[in-house]
């Protein structure tokens, strides 16, 4: 449902950008580079959009970059607020723990340990009055140390949600998943059928989908395909409109595509 998609200027030194910006032509994806950011991780610490005229604003302090304020954006500084139709939640959050449901939003429990101050069901009715929708928790992966849910599970519209392949790795936290969603949602599955399995391939569902085409990261491995084939099904996204991008270098340093995106749906210009 978004219509352009945007990108920090400091990705353009990225080896990948020269691949990535072309896929976006060859697609006819409107993007733009945005000015004043710290880094690369647009969807971390830009409002989330709801509806058309409805951001979310937060307190963007992680853990993970406590004393590093180097590389924290105020997204003031991004955008101008007055062009934004937004709200201030005043909650400490991070974008990529954000996964918007139609009326539901899903953020791993890591959303507990960044607002102390407030009890579980505080926070909870604060996250429901902020984004207008139902709150879903799920558990926190442990091994991404980020307590993003962008690295788990992606909503794929008519009550439904993608989860990556736990299946293949961890059906301890797969069945905590199952059990969370169940009231909620229908649960599509990935799973890659490879005897080596590339230790990036949790990227796949990292994905940047806007104005119906997809990008998914290229490993130059047997799961290529089949995520193109599994995620391009279950988004009604045809072939001809996936594009595999090179992202090593994004990879390495912990993120993925949706990651470095912030794609809204704009009925006006806010840029």
């Amino acid at each position: 449902m978004t219509n352009i998609v945007c990108f920090s200027q400091h990705l353009t030194v990225y080896k990948c950008w020269s691949e990535l910006s072309a896929a976006l032509a060859r697609q006819q994806v409107d993007y733009a580079l945005l000015p004043n950011t710290k880094d690369i991780w647009m969807r971390d610490f830009m409002p989330v959009q709801c509806t058309p005229d409805h951001f979310v604003a937060y307190r963007y302090e992680p853990d993970y970059l406590r004393g590093q304020s180097q590389y924290i954006t105020n997204w003031k500084h991004v955008i101008a607020p007055s062009r934004l139709p937004h709200v201030n939640s005043e909650l400490i959050l991070d974008g990529g723990n954000v996964i918007m449901c139609g009326n539901k939003v899903i953020l791993t429990e890591k959303v507990f340990l960044e607002n102390p101050s407030l009890l579980p069901m505080q926070l909870i009715s604060r996250l429901d009055k902020a984004f207008q929708t139902e709150t879903v928790i799920i558990p926190w992966d442990r091994l991404e140390p980020y307590g993003h849910a962008d690295g788990m599970v992606r909503y794929i519209g008519n009550g439904k949600v993608l989860i990556t392949n736990y299946y293949d790795f961890d059906k301890g936290l797969r069945k905590k998943l199952l059990d969370a969603f169940q009231p909620h949602f229908e649960v599509v599955e990935l799973h890659y059928d490879t005897p080596r399995p590339h230790k990036w391939n949790w990227a796949y569902i990292n994905y940047l989908l806007t104005d119906g085409k997809l990008f998914l990261p290229r490993l130059n491995v047997p799961e290529d395909e089949q995520a193109c084939a599994q995620i391009g099904s279950a988004l009604g996204v045809p072939r001809e409109h996936i594009e595999l991008v090179d992202i090593t270098g994004v990879l390495r340093n912990g993120g993925g595509l949706n990651c470095i995106s912030w794609n809204v749906s704009l009925y006006d210009s806010i840029l």
